[in-house]
C-alpha cells in the first residue's frame, strides 16, 4: 500500500452519506480526502460513491509521493 496510515470516519442517512479520511504516505508527506453526496429527493448510491471515493483515493496515490 501506499499509505503509511489510513484513518478514516463515515457517516450516512437517507439522502447522504460522507466519507473522510486522514491519509499519511510512506514518505511523511500527509493530506486529508473529504467528500459527501447529497440528494434530498431520494437515497443516493452506496455503491456509486464508493466507487467515486475508492477511484480518488487512487489518484491521490499518484500526486502524493
Amino acid at each position: 500500500s501506499h499509505w503509511s496510515y489510513v484513518g478514516y470516519k463515515g457517516g450516512s442517512m437517507p439522502g447522504t452519506i460522507s466519507m473522510t479520511y486522514l491519509l499519511e504516505s510512506k514518505t511523511g508527506k500527509r493530506a486529508c480526502l473529504s467528500m459527501t453526496w447529497n440528494n434530498s429527493q431520494k437515497n443516493v448510491s452506496q455503491d456509486d460513491f464508493f466507487n467515486l471515493v475508492k477511484r480518488t483515493l487512487k489518484f491521490a496515490e499518484t500526486q502524493i509521493p
